[in-house]
C-alpha cells in the first residue's frame, strides 16, 4: 500500500501546500503526491485556493501524482493529457481518475486494489486495512 502526501503533506498541514520544492521532496520520501491545480490568467498553477506557483509539467506526469482540477478551466486545457493522472469532484462519494484509479472521499472506503482513501484531518484509519493501493493523508510520518 502506497502513502499519499496530500498537497505535500507529510508532518501535517503548512503554509507550504502545493509548493514545488515541498512536492518533490514527499515525493523524494518515497510518497505519492497530490496535488491541487488551477486556472489563472491563462496558466496552470499549483493551488488549492488560490493560484501559487506554475505547474511543474515534469513533476505532474511522474507515477503516483494524483492530480485534482481545482476549476473547469483547468479540466478544458487538461482533459487531453493522457500522461497526467488526473480528477475533479466536489463531493462525490468517489470518482475514477483518467488512469483508471478509485479515489474516495473521506469515510467511503472503497475496498479495491485500484482505491485510494482520503484520511483528512480527523477522519480515522481503519484499524485493518485491505489490500487498497493506497491512502491520501496529511500526517504521513505518524503511521
Amino acid at each position: 500500500m502506497k502513502y499519499i502526501a496530500h498537497r505535500g503533506n507529510t508532518n501535517g498541514i503548512t503554509e507550504f501546500e502545493n509548493k514545488i520544492e515541498y512536492l518533490k521532496h514527499a515525493y523524494s520520501l518515497g510518497h505519492g503526491l497530490e496535488v491541487d491545480i488551477r486556472h489563472h490568467n491563462n496558466k496552470l498553477y499549483f493551488g488549492h485556493d488560490e493560484p501559487q506557483e506554475e505547474i511543474d509539467n515534469e513533476l505532474v506526469t511522474r507515477p503516483d501524482v494524483f492530480v485534482h482540477l481545482k476549476d473547469f478551466k483547468s479540466v478544458e486545457l487538461l482533459a487531453h493529457r493522457k500522461d497526467i493522472n488526473m480528477f475533479w469532484h466536489n463531493n462525490d462519494e468517489m470518482v475514477f481518475t483518467t488512469h483508471g484509479y478509485i479515489w474516495c472521499y473521506p469515510g467511503n472506503n472503497i475496498t479495491h486494489t485500484k482505491s485510494i482513501w482520503l484520511c483528512l484531518n480527523d477522519t480515522p484509519i481503519p484499524s485493518v486495512i485491505p489490500d487498497i493501493y493506497g491512502i491520501c493523508m496529511d500526517n504521513i510520518r505518524q503511521q
